[in-house]
């Protein structure tokens, strides 16, 4: 019945489809976003452990007064860091320095820390630590000696909570770090004496 109708009437429905060629814009542009959003998400490796080098240079110094029993040792280090990625670095350098009393010769830290340090791309920087000292006296007579001497030191370098560089002078030192104890006490300075008091006759 209703084809009867349409041919009456001369109406043709025509189906309602679209030109391929009017599509391909949107899928272009759709593929064009879908890659926009990978690269947006996409994040940066980290630089890689062995793009980061360090070298360690100690300076020393040695003070005698004239006439005295006792020399000081003056300690600090120069820590130069290269950095061979393409990216900025942020590292954490842990220092120690160790010694032992002159009368035995069981290691322990004079004095540690820790520094921050950022190392441009392709980048060298130098950081130094602070001072260690330590005061040794001869055996003059009937005194013994006393005091201490530092003998050596470590130096750790880390990106994140990875170690990627370490340097220790002498090398044996290497099991001693992060383990020897500290620098014993001395012993307490002794209270002087009350003077007596005559008594009144």
């Amino acid at each position: 019945m209703r084809r009867a109708l349409d041919s009456r009437k001369g109406v043709r429905k025509k189906s309602k489809m679209k030109s391929p060629f009017l599509l391909l814009p949107f899928v272009v542009l759709s593929a064009v976003a879908a890659s926009a959003e990978e690269t947006s998400g996409s994040t940066a490796a980290p630089p890689a452990p062995s793009a980061i080098e360090a070298r360690v240079e100690q300076v020393s110094k040695m003070t005698v007064p004239k006439g005295a029993a006792s020399r000081t040792q003056t300690r600090f280090l120069k820590v130069f860091l290269s950095n061979a990625s393409h990216d900025e670095v942020s590292l954490k350098i842990k220092y120690a320095f160790f010694g032992h009393g002159v009368k035995d010769h069981d290691d322990f830290v004079v004095t540690e820390g820790e520094k921050d340090a950022t190392v441009k791309p392709a980048g060298i920087t130098e950081e130094d630590t602070p001072s260690a000292t330590a005061t040794e006296t001869r055996a003059i007579k009937k005194t013994p000696a006393s005091g201490t001497v530092i003998v050596g030191y470590g130096v750790q370098v880390f990106l994140g909570d990875k170690m990627v560089a370490e340097s220790y002078e002498p090398s044996s030192l290497k099991s001693q770090m992060g383990k020897a104890p500290p620098a014993p006490k001395g012993p307490p300075a002794a209270k002087p004496t009350a003077k007596a008091t005559p008594a009144k006759g």
